[in-house]
C-alpha cells in the first residue's frame, strides 16, 4: 500500500473537492486507519479542509503480506457515520477480524450504508505461499469476501493498478456529484442462479442511468422496449456509450430513456454482477421493525437481524411518490 498512498491521497481530496458542488453537502467527513495489528482512532470533523490534511499526513509501511484488521475499522466507520453514508476503503490486504463479520453485516443493514472497496493488484495477485516455502492459509478471506460485502450493502468492490487510479476515482465522483441517486437493481451470483435475461423496469422519472458491469462483457446484449439491441462490448452504440476502467463497465444509457421493461441477455455462463443506478425523485427506505405495546403503541427499528424462523415486519418509506399523485 506504501507505493499506492501518494496516488490516493490525491484522489480522494480530488473526490472530496468535487463534493463541493452536491446538495447537501455532506455533513461530516470520517476516517480510520487500519494494518495487521492496530486501528486507528476515529477522524471525525465537518471542516472539509481539515480532513484534507488529514489524509495527506498519512504514512504507510510495508506490510501488505499480512491480513489485517479491515471489519474493525469498518465497525468504527459504520457506528460513526450517519445513515445511508458511502464508506471507501482503500486495501491490498485480506481479512484479519473475520469474528466481526456479523457485527459488521448488521451495522450495514441497520444503517442502509453502502461500501466500496478499492484493491489494488497484490490482493488479486497474492500468493499463497509465505516466509521459507510454507503455504499460507488458502481460506483466508481476502478478494470474493469483500466482494460479497460490498454487493450486500448495494456498493462496489473493484481492483485496480496504479495507473488506471484516476480513472476509477473519476467515476466516483460522477457518482457522488449526481444527486437523488437510486439503485434500480443490483445482481451478483453465478449463472445458475441468475435469469438469463434479466428484465428491470424503468420508468419516466428517471434520468442519468447508468449499468455497472464487473468482470467479463464479452456477449452480453442490452434491449429496449422497442427492441433496440447493443451489445455492451461496443464502446458506443445505439442505446448506450461504454466506458471501461479494470474489471468495470461503465455503461450510459443515452437519453430520451425509453420507459418499459429492458433487458440484459447473456450468452455465455459465469459470475454475472451489475448494479443499475439512476437519479430520480422517487426513492425509498426500508427498516425491520416490531410491535410494541402500552401508552403510545407503535413499531420500533430492531437492533440487528430478525429471528430465523419467525415472522418479521419490515417497514419501507417512500419519498417523493407525493410529486406525482394527481390531486383529488
Amino acid at each position: 500500500m506504501s507505493e499506492f498512498l501518494q496516488d490516493i491521497q490525491e484522489r480522494i481530496v480530488s473526490i472530496i473537492d468535487s463534493i463541493v458542488t452536491m446538495s447537501p453537502v455532506p455533513s461530516v467527513y470520517i476516517a480510520v486507519t487500519f494494518n495487521e495489528s492496530s486501528v486507528s482512532p476515529v477522524f471525525k470533523t465537518t471542516d472539509q479542509e481539515a480532513f484534507k490534511q488529514h489524509i495527506n499526513a498519512l504514512t504507510a509501511t510495508q506490510t501488505d503480506r499480512f491480513p489485517a484488521m479491515s471489519l474493525t475499522a469498518l465497525q468504527l466507520a459504520l457506528t460513526n457515520s450517519a445513515p445511508n453514508s458511502q464508506i471507501y476503503v482503500f486495501t491490498d490486504a485480506p481479512v484479519k477480524d473475520m469474528e466481526l463479520e456479523n457485527t459488521v453485516r448488521a451495522l450495514i443493514e441497520e444503517t442502509q450504508s453502502q461500501l466500496f472497496f478499492l484493491m489494488n493488484g497484490s490482493l488479486v495477485r497474492r500468493k499463497k505461499r509465505g516466509f521459507f516455502g510454507k503455504f499460507r492459509n488458502a481460506a483466508q478471506p481476502g478478494l470474493q469476501f469483500y466482494q460479497k460485502l460490498s454487493t450486500a450493502s448495494g456498493g462496489e468492490s473493484l481492483t485496480v493498478t496504479r495507473r488506471a487510479l484516476p480513472e476509477l476515482t473519476s467515476i466516483i465522483e460522477e457518482e457522488l456529484t449526481g444527486g437523488d441517486k437510486v439503485t434500480i437493481l443490483q445482481i451478483s451470483g453465478p449463472s445458475s442462479q441468475v435469469a438469463n435475461p434479466i428484465m428491470f423496469y424503468l420508468d419516466g422519472t428517471l434520468r442519468n442511468v447508468s449499468i455497472y458491469t464487473f468482470g467479463y462483457t464479452h456477449g452480453i446484449t442490452l434491449s429496449n422496449p422497442i427492441g433496440q439491441h447493443q451489445l455492451l462490448s461496443e464502446r458506443s452504440g445505439v442505446l448506450a456509450w461504454v466506458k471501461s476502467c479494470g474489471n468495470l463497465r461503465m455503461v450510459h444509457l443515452r437519453s430520451p430513456i425509453q420507459a418499459g421493461v429492458w433487458e440484459i441477455g447473456f450468452r455465455t455462463k459465469g459470475k454475472r454482477s451489475l448494479r443499475i443506478i439512476g437519479h430520480s425523485p422517487i426513492d425509498f427506505t426500508s427498516r425491520f421493525v416490531e410491535f410494541f405495546t402500552g401508552i403510545h403503541s407503535g413499531f420500533a427499528p430492531i437492533t440487528g437481524r430478525p429471528t430465523a424462523g419467525r415472522n418479521a415486519t419490515l417497514m419501507v418509506r417512500v419519498n417523493g411518490l407525493s410529486l406525482f399523485l394527481a390531486p383529488r
